[in-house]
């Protein structure tokens, strides 16, 4: 059976004086942006070393991990985003969270290891620079010729840079797997005019990646803000998720004030353990997890901070135990 290659770290540095960008999430989201920010950290460096895929089902589970709702963790994602945290782009094309910052600090760890995989598409870092700091280190890019694996990596990369016409592709005709690996993030666009830009283009372009090409075209469009989005269609009512997205952004203001008003950090999360279940008729439906965690929140301030953010609504709670 082939070694499995240790990729991530145990532990990280960190630094005792915070640059101004990490500054700013903590004044805009308190202390719990900075604890959504370390705990982001951690899981990269532990697991993946240099990044970590920001898919729903890895968000999903890094939420119920620190247990902090899902809504706000999105929210403080998209400031790190905003402040040059982690890397826009990288996010945008390849849905990771990464950072040059990140990657030179994982470098700095691995500088023993006798073989580094990096993912190519993700590095941020200049390859000279990354070879003078890992001279004794055998860098891989999925095609390491020390790996016990490297005869199937090298396969898969060669293949993928072969360039081919749409009709050679997997997503010939099959509308439903390009839709699949575009990503959600690309789901609010009209996908079946871009898919079908594909199909015009498929004999006059070759690509080694289609989906990337579609991404591409995107983006853009977007630049010069002609993108085509998708068309909802609206029957004398907002949809459910409307309404339940804004109920969540109205829920993260609550969750700020209430970070203003305690003062203890175990009070603050135990308001963090309320999470929206939906949000219709005027009737805002939230789950907790414990009823003792529930006993222990200031009902009048979380009816006051609601009415304050929501208006005049009914408020109903689930104890899931």
């Amino acid at each position: 059976m082939a070694r499995k290659i240790k990729q991530g770290l145990d532990y990280f540095p960190h630094n005792c004086i915070l640059d101004d960008d990490l500054e700013y999430i903590i004044a805009e989201h308190h202390e719990i942006g900075y604890y959504v920010y370390f705990r982001l950290l951690e899981k990269i460096y532990h697991d993946e070393g240099y990044y970590m895929l920001a898919n729903k089902r890895n968000i999903i589970l890094y939420a119920n991990k620190i247990n902090v709702d899902i809504s706000i963790i999105n929210v403080i994602i998209n400031s790190c985003l905003d402040e040059g945290l982690f890397n826009k782009n990288l996010f945008i094309n390849h849905n990771i969270l990464t950072s040059s910052g990140i990657q030179d600090r994982y470098i700095e760890a691995v500088t023993r290891r006798k073989e580094v995989y990096f993912i190519s598409d993700y590095l941020l870092l200049d390859i000279e620079d990354v070879n003078i700091k890992l001279k004794n280190v055998n860098i891989n890019y999925l095609n390491a010729d020390k790996s016990t694996q490297s005869k199937v990596n090298k396969s898969k990369v060669d293949k993928s840079k072969v360039k081919h016409c749409f009709k050679e592709s997997p997503y010939f005709e099959n509308f439903d797997l390009f839709k699949k690996d575009i990503g959600e993030l690309f789901h609010k666009y009209d996908l079946k005019y871009y898919y079908q830009k594909l199909e015009v283009s498929g004999d006059k372009y070759k690509y080694e990646d289609w989906v990337q090409a579609a991404k591409n075209w995107i983006m853009n469009d977007e630049k010069e803000n002609k993108a085509v989005l998708q068309k909802i269609s609206v029957k004398n009512e907002i949809p459910d998720t409307t309404l339940i997205d804004d109920a969540r952004k109205k829920w993260n203001a609550v969750i700020m004030d209430v970070s203003k008003e305690v003062s203890k950090k175990d009070e603050y999360t135990n308001y963090l353990d309320l999470s929206i279940s939906s949000f219709e008729n005027n009737i805002l439906i939230m789950k907790v997890s414990k009823k003792e965690i529930f006993e222990k929140i200031n009902k009048k301030l979380l009816t006051d901070l609601i009415l304050k953010h929501f208006g005049q609504i009914q408020l109903k709670i689930i104890i899931k135990n």
